[in-house]
């Protein structure tokens, strides 16, 4: 059965970074995870997270990757259900 998996912050700023053969595990994971059939994505959210940091620091490379990334795996927008959701599931925490 495949699963849809959404990227966290963290695991989506290591894979962006230029020189993501330092984080070869996470690499490693996320192909395995394709080639099983399973859909990965990159929630809004997190995408404004790694981004804001990316801009700030002026790291043009990793912008570069983070966008081929939303296009290689796939985007999902933030919606009014999806944050409501999310603070339910914050709460039950």
């Amino acid at each position: 059965m495949s699963k849809l998996i959404l990227l966290d912050a963290g695991p989506l700023g290591m894979i962006s970074h230029p020189r993501a053969d330092r984080n070869r595990d996470i690499l490693e994971w996320v192909t395995l995870m394709m080639q099983q059939g399973n859909q990965i994505k990159v929630p809004e959210i997190s995408d404004y997270e790694v981004r804001r940091e990316l801009l700030r620091s002026d790291r043009t490379l990793g912008l570069r990757r983070l966008d081929l990334l939303r296009t290689q795996l796939g985007f999902l927008p933030i919606t009014s259900d999806a944050m409501l959701k999310a603070a339910e599931l914050w709460a039950m925490v």
